[in-house]
């Protein structure tokens, strides 16, 4: 190499992230869903996640012929309302 750094490989899917330079004084990172609707791409994810766990075949016998995951149903019953549950229990 020459002089300068090589450029990291990104795994397929993956995007590169802008570097933020001043006048920044901070970032927000919107993890939950408050400050933007991320849920279709959380939903998105989990049904990614879902079908490529229920197509491996080293999955036990009695697992195999499940539905596609749901993006609507199964991800409103299964993942958000589990979410909202755990975080409203202390309460």
């Amino acid at each position: 190499m020459t002089g300068s750094a090589a450029t990291p490989q990104l795994h397929e899917g993956a995007t590169r992230l802008a570097v933020v330079r001043p006048p920044y004084a901070a970032l927000t990172f919107d993890m939950d869903g408050v400050v933007t609707d991320s849920a279709a791409m959380h939903a998105e994810a989990w049904k990614r996640l879902f079908d490529e766990v229920q197509a491996d075949p080293r999955l036990p016998e009695h697992s195999r012929g499940m539905p596609p995951f749901d993006i609507v149903d199964d991800y409103r019953q299964l993942v958000a309302a589990v979410r909202a549950r755990t975080a409203c229990a202390p309460f």
